[in-house]
């Protein structure tokens, strides 16, 4: 078993919302999904904070007093990055959060959408690849 395992898990879990999202969002029908999106929005916030919740206090803690001045590099890096992702999610959350402001803008929302879900997918897809095959040879 990996050390990374769990939030290995926790990042299949949370693309498995993601592509469950991206299929809410036709234009056609995402004013007729709306109950849908808050549903799996709601879900997709609980499972993201969740995961960085549990990747602050298990894994970037360890990697950036490991010793090892390049992986604590690395780690600062996928740290930085992962603050950025969580203030734009919540700016994002922030945004579409009531049903109105949907209805308003169905196309901007579904351009906010794809933009936070194409980020969520690239860094969860290069935290698997990159960040946790480090820190599963410690």
């Amino acid at each position: 078993m990996r050390k990374t395992d769990s939030l290995r898990q926790q990042n299949a879990a949370i693309l498995e919302v993601v592509t469950e999202f991206r299929g809410l969002l036709d234009p056609d029908q995402v004013v007729d999904n709306i109950p849908d999106i808050m549903g799996v929005m709601i879900g997709l916030s609980g499972k993201l904070k969740a995961h960085l919740a549990k990747g602050g206090k298990e894994i970037y803690p360890v990697l950036l007093a490991c010793g090892d001045p390049k992986l604590a590099e690395v780690a600062a890096s996928f740290q930085s990055e992962m603050d950025g992702l969580s203030t734009a999610f919540e700016t994002y959350m922030d945004t579409w959060r009531s049903i109105l402001a949907i209805e308003d803008d169905p196309d901007g929302f579904i351009r906010a959408s794809e933009e936070i879900l194409d980020a969520l997918t690239h860094w969860i897809n290069r935290e698997n690849r990159e960040l946790y095959t480090l820190a599963d040879r410690l």
